[in-house]
């Protein structure tokens, strides 16, 4: 179809086709460069995409850091990268949940949500909680696909991994949180954070990969190596407003800078 029309493809995903004549999104190049978390079949089909990536025209990925990544990993220029930034608009479309807070029967907790995977880094929670008893953890997400024998640790009696949770649960249970964690080793963008901004309650994230580029002064940074961490004073520490975050993470910019981006390229 493509060819036939003159097209050009445009991707919100890492999914290429074999033609120049494209515009492809790769959020992250996790399978490729993070250890682990990844079966050799997945990494395997992320770098034929990633070879087909190449030759497009444009790539759009969402952030500073991960562009830096790309364009020496797939040896391109500068040129055909675009940074657009992900956007948190869509918590507002979403209800609130209040049952799940029953569920978990104590609302003083901080939380997480992610995938059970080695980049998420759940182990500095867990090491986190067993120096900080009179507090809960709750932690949302499924285990990754390709990792069900992955081993996270043993797991303190002041945790609970509550699983799936949908949408309304997770924005209840991030609205009511004492502080959101996000201890991960490898982002490309790190949504959850921004998510849980919107929602009005301080985050705690780490200090690696693109993270400190997209939270700026707006966030508490923590070494995700570092277990010996007091969450009360971190907390104590005075914060810049969240609003510059949340302004300059915007899915209306995003779109405006997509759509514009369409245009140069498929010249529309």
């Amino acid at each position: 179809y493509l060819k036939k029309n003159n097209a050009v493809c445009i991707n919100f995903a890492p999914e290429a086709v074999n033609r120049k004549e494209q515009i492809i999104t790769i959020h992250d190049l996790r399978p490729v460069l993070f250890k682990g978390g990844d079966s050799f079949k997945t990494k395997l089909k992320y770098k034929i995409n990633l070879h087909f990536a190449k030759k497009s025209q444009k790539i759009i990925t969402v952030s500073n850091y991960q562009k830096e990544l790309i364009k020496n990993y797939l040896n391109v220029c500068d040129d055909k990268l675009r940074v657009i930034y992900a956007g948190w608009e869509h918590v507002n479309s979403m209800g609130v949940d209040n049952t799940v807070l029953e569920k978990i029967g104590n609302k003083d907790y901080f939380y997480a949500l992610g995938s059970i995977a080695p980049n998420k880094n759940h182990r500095w929670i867990l090491e986190v909680a067993k120096r900080n008893p009179n507090y809960n953890f709750i932690i949302a997400g499924k285990k990754y696909a390709t990792n069900n024998n992955y081993f996270i640790g043993d797991i303190p009696t002041n945790v609970r991994f509550i699983g799936y949770v949908t949408d309304e649960e997770n924005k209840a249970l991030m609205s009511y949180c004492r502080a959101f964690l996000f201890p991960s080793k490898y982002e490309g963008f790190g949504l959850p954070p921004l998510e849980a901004l919107s929602c009005g309650v301080p985050i705690i994230i780490s200090n690696a990969t693109c993270l400190p580029e997209i939270y700026e002064d707006s966030a508490h940074y923590i070494d995700p190596d570092d277990f010996e961490v007091d969450l009360d004073k971190i907390l104590n520490v005075p914060l810049a407003s969240p609003d510059k975050i949340l302004k300059k993470c915007s899915w209306d910019i995003a779109a405006e800078q997509i759509f514009q981006l369409i245009k140069t390229e498929a010249k529309v």
